[in-house]
């Protein structure tokens, strides 16, 4: 069983269905630009392209066959029989990457499970929720510091572990602006942030309670 014990919930979030329809880019090379939206694309060619993050239980890849299921993936197939499309998962993106997934026309939504951040809504607009999931706080199983009080995480001798463009990493420097960050690239895996903590890399991270359970 790895060293590691949760203190308390930090705070309840909505996890929801992300979708963003990409629009007509200006363009500076002097070709006309189409007056078409990406819904009327979307509904001429028959086709819609989805952009997706492999976030269990949202969206699954199977890592043998790649073979995509879940929850969003099923929304998404039956989205695209009650509206006559074919669905094409067409790319893989990042959080880091997803609104440029769209900005660029590589894909004309993005289906995922994501946090709701005022950073995120400038760019992009949210489902209703689809299901809800917490963030609950972890830490070394012998670190007592923060037991009883979570505010002192806010300290510039604290570590917390975040990957970047994550949920996490918007919450550490909007609600923990004083801690120190050890960030790891957009393509690690979220239990990486737990093994940071349970390395002694990191002092502190926020989980789901189901990647947690995994891990441990």
């Amino acid at each position: 069983m790895k060293n590691l014990k949760s203190i308390t919930f930090l705070k309840i979030t909505l996890l929801l269905c992300l979708v963003i329809f990409s629009a007509c880019r200006d363009d500076n090379n002097g070709v006309k630009e189409s007056s078409q939206t990406a819904y009327d694309k979307v509904l001429q060619k028959g086709t819609i392209r989805v952009g997706y993050i492999p976030y269990s239980p949202a969206i699954i890849k199977d890592p043998n066959t790649k073979q995509l299921s879940g929850i969003f993936y099923d929304v998404m197939m039956e989205v695209g029989k009650n509206l006559d499309l074919k669905v094409e998962f067409a790319e893989e993106v990042t959080f880091g990457t997803m609104v440029e997934a769209v900005k660029t026309n590589k894909v004309d939504i993005v289906s995922t499970a994501v946090y709701v951040k005022s950073q995120r809504g400038k760019f992009i607009d949210f489902t209703f929720p689809l299901y809800y999931s917490p963030l609950k706080t972890f830490t070394r199983a012998n670190n007592n510091k923060f037991d009883n009080n979570l505010a002192l995480i806010n300290s510039p001798d604290v570590k917390i572990a975040t990957i970047d463009g994550e949920a996490v990493s918007i919450l550490a420097k909007t609600d923990f602006p004083n801690a120190q960050t050890t960030s790891l690239t957009q393509s690690s895996d979220v239990s990486q942030m737990l093994e940071e903590v349970a390395s002694g890399k990191a002092d502190v991270t926020f989980v789901e309670p189901v990647f947690a359970n995994i891990y441990i």
